[in-house]
């Protein structure tokens, strides 16, 4: 079990330092695990510092634990648009994570953001949150397995939004049926971008309506 914690307000001379625990994270499954949580009123203040924390363990490959994507902070009023054309390489400060990419040039086109090779990894790019509201939309350019041979087949790519900090996640446009009561404005395929046979680049554009609709996206 490893426990999540904070302090604030201690300075370097502090003797005794008292953390304040957030949540204690138990994996009894041995698989992968994404956890959020928004910090407590006592933790939003100068000198916050977060501690995680292992207190015993039982050896070589018994108790071994690994952490990836750390993120901590976030906005009082999140930005109500973004634009990415990747001129000077991904920024920091507009995506969140951008996991196993990098920029260049590719096809026919220079500064732009290319998913990286990584045996058995997904390659995602996941933007700062967002405050997304009536007539917001989503448009960018896409080229998939440009330089593949033709007769080869290359994994989608999938275009999906939170509204809980990444917990849960949705098709921008969903999968819907004829026949689906669930789906009011008719059928429609789900938001995942396969390459031109001809390994053309494609332009999308989205109106955000319906759950995408959020102070937090």
């Amino acid at each position: 079990m490893n426990t999540l914690e904070f302090v604030f307000n201690c300075k370097c001379t502090c003797k005794h330092i008292i953390f304040v625990d957030l949540k204690n994270i138990i994996n009894t499954t041995f698989v992968n695990r994404f956890v959020t949580l928004k910090l407590p009123e006592g933790a939003r203040q100068n000198g916050t510092m977060i501690n995680i924390v292992q207190f015993q363990h039982g050896g070589l490959n018994h108790d071994d634990w690994l952490l990836d994507n750390l993120r901590i902070g976030g906005h009082r009023v999140n930005p109500g648009q973004m634009v990415s054309d990747f001129p000077g390489g991904i920024d920091a400060e507009e995506w969140n994570t951008f996991d196993h990419m990098n920029t260049g040039q590719y096809c026919d086109r220079d500064d732009v953001a290319i998913g990286g090779i990584k045996d058995s990894e997904s390659v995602t790019m996941t933007t700062q949150d967002l405050e997304i509201g009536a007539n917001h939309m989503l448009q960018f350019w896409y080229n998939i397995g440009c330089m593949r041979d033709w007769n080869t087949t290359v994994a989608p790519v999938h275009l999906q939004y939170s509204t809980d900090h990444g917990v849960t996640w949705a098709y921008i446009t969903p999968q819907c049926l004829t026949n689906d009561p669930a789906c009011r404005d008719g059928p429609s395929m789900a938001s995942v971008y396969y390459g031109d046979p001809m390994g053309r680049w494609q332009r999308v554009v989205i109106p955000l309506e319906g759950m995408t609709q959020s102070k937090l996206v």
